[in-house]
């Protein structure tokens, strides 16, 4: 019976671990800005379905407005996934629950700052970028 329980046991520790999820990070490279016209501050809506738009062009010293539109909690931070480095301004609207507007800190950085929402960061329809011109 002991020798059994060691069999089962020593082919449970070699068993493949069941397959976790793949998560795919936003791209690190936004590319170019896309051709639309870089306005003096700029606002995403969090709705249910993601958020919207995915794309802003605003200039440098702008701040940038999240509202929650939809019925979830969300956390705004730049990318990288786990190190939110790239625009740090981004990481100042935080937490944001259904029917709050939270700002970010004046974009500084003049490049596409990508971000996402930490609370959903599986989930590409609650990734964007900030795309930062000279003024």
């Amino acid at each position: 019976m002991l020798a059994i329980l060691l069999a089962v046991s020593a082919w449970g520790c070699t068993a493949a671990a069941p397959p976790s999820p793949s998560l795919l990070p936003p791209d690190d490279n936004p590319g170019p800005p896309p051709d639309i016209p870089t306005t003096e501050g700029a606002t995403f809506t969090l709705t249910n379905d993601g958020v919207l738009p995915k794309q802003v062009r605003v200039f440098q010293g702008s701040r940038v407005a999240f509202i929650d539109a939809g019925t979830a909690v969300h956390e705004i931070r730049s990318n990288p996934l786990h190190l939110h480095t790239d625009c740090p301004e981004l990481n100042a609207v935080g937490f944001i629950v259904t029917g709050q507007t939270n700002v970010s800190d004046p974009m500084q950085h003049m490049r596409g700052c990508g971000f996402h929402d930490h609370v959903n960061e599986a989930d590409a329809r609650f990734y964007g970028t900030v795309f930062v011109d000279a003024r």
